[in-house]
């Protein structure tokens, strides 16, 4: 039987869910018991130490009010909970992948509607692909599954998925496409794609000396290299790289 954490106003336990309240709260977060396995599998990070004497309400508070705690495990015998969340590692310790189920440990997760990876401090739903193309080819497939390339709407939203990727694949040389191209050339601004928004030289996002090969025809897209530590950088279209896609989130 699956069981759902409830922010609302009142505390109600029923065999399916589990309503209650925090007064400093005004929005609806929904928490599911998920598999262990589940949590394995999402790459989050253990975000705190484990938090003894504490009941499931108290560690869905405390994971509702960390910035990027999506996950916890709640041991109901010794009243323990650990946070988890995805994260690049702020104590270098990240959940065994390999680990096998332990049956006293529930697992929660925080119900995004977000069917890959969430960031819950950006309400960003995000996946990360595997196969690797042109600008238009990884495009068309972040559009395949319902999403689009990623776009940055500030320097610290950009800044989470540096340090993510940088954990995530180390000393690998790994490209990704995001979501802008060249607008006009003569200024070397770019836009995010079917917006308004504009970066030109000197926005942060840029990596030093980004970018660098304007105008003309040639670099008219946008990646997160690890060449440039993550940071922004302008690059032919026709490139092969791999992508970030996003995805609107049902409920924040």
């Amino acid at each position: 039987m699956t069981s759902r954490l409830v922010e609302t106003a009142t505390a109600v336990l029923t065999s399916m869910t589990l309503l209650w309240t925090a007064s400093s709260l005004s929005r609806l977060t929904l928490y599911d018991q998920v598999s262990i396995d589940k949590i394995i599998t999402l790459n989050v990070l253990l975000l705190d130490n484990y938090l003894p004497n504490k009941s499931r309400l108290h560690c869905a508070l405390r994971c509702d009010h960390h910035e990027n705690c999506t996950a916890f495990l709640y041991h109901k015998a010794n009243r323990t909970c650990a946070l988890y969340g995805l994260d690049f590692p702020r104590n270098n310790s990240v959940y065994p992948k390999s680990a096998a189920p332990v049956t006293p440990w529930q697992a929660f997760y925080v119900d995004s509607g977000c069917p890959y990876n969430y960031n819950k401090k950006y309400k960003k739903c995000f996946l990360l692909l595997n196969q690797a193309g042109s600008h238009n080819i990884v495009s068309n497939n972040c559009s395949s599954l319902g999403g689009k390339l990623v776009q940055f709407s500030s320097y610290n939203e950009l800044l989470f998925f540096q340090g993510f990727l940088l954990f995530l694949n180390g000393n690998k040389s790994m490209n990704y496409f995001v979501g802008a191209q060249i607008s006009v050339t003569a200024t070397k601004t770019f836009v995010w794609t079917n917006t308004t928004r504009s970066f030109g030289p000197g926005d942060p996002m840029w990596s030093a000396t980004q970018p660098d090969a304007l105008p003309g025809p040639n670099e008219d897209c946008v990646e997160a290299s690890k060449d440039f530590q993550y940071l922004l950088n302008d690059v032919s279209c026709s490139m092969t790289k791999r992508g970030i896609c996003e995805f609107p989130v049902p409920r924040p």
